[in-house]
C-alpha cells in the first residue's frame, strides 16, 4: 500500500521523462484498506466512499503531473478536474 502512496506523492519527479503520465487508482485495493475498518477484511469496491478516495486520489495525481486518469466515475472524475483546473489557472483580478 505504502508504495502507491509514495508514487502518487512523488509523481512530480517522473515529469523529467517528458512523456504523458497516466494514472489508474480507481476503486483500487489500497484506496480500500485506508478506508475499511479495522475488523473487516476489504469493502466493495463501489461504495460512495471508495469514490470519495478516489477522487481525493484524482487530485493528488493531476497536481503532481498526471497527464490522463483512468477511472470508473466520469461524472464525478470531471466534476474534480473542472475545480482542480479553475484552481491551478485562477489569477488575481479574476471573477
Amino acid at each position: 500500500m505504502t508504495h502507491n502512496l509514495l508514487l502518487l506523492k512523488h509523481l512530480h519527479a517522473l515529469q523529467a521523462i517528458e512523456v504523458p503520465i497516466l494514472v489508474g487508482s480507481s476503486r483500487k485495493m489500497f484506496i480500500r484498506k485506508i478506508l475499511k475498518d479495522a475488523h473487516v477484511d476489504d469493502i466493495p469496491a463501489d461504495l460512495p466512499i471508495v469514490e470519495t478516495g478516489t477522487q481525493a486520489t484524482v487530485a493528488v495525481a493531476i497536481l503532481n503531473g498526471a497527464h490522463i486518469v483512468r477511472v470508473h466515475d466520469v461524472a464525478n472524475t470531471l466534476a474534480t478536474v473542472k475545480i482542480l483546473d479553475a484552481i491551478m489557472n485562477a489569477r488575481f483580478g479574476q471573477t
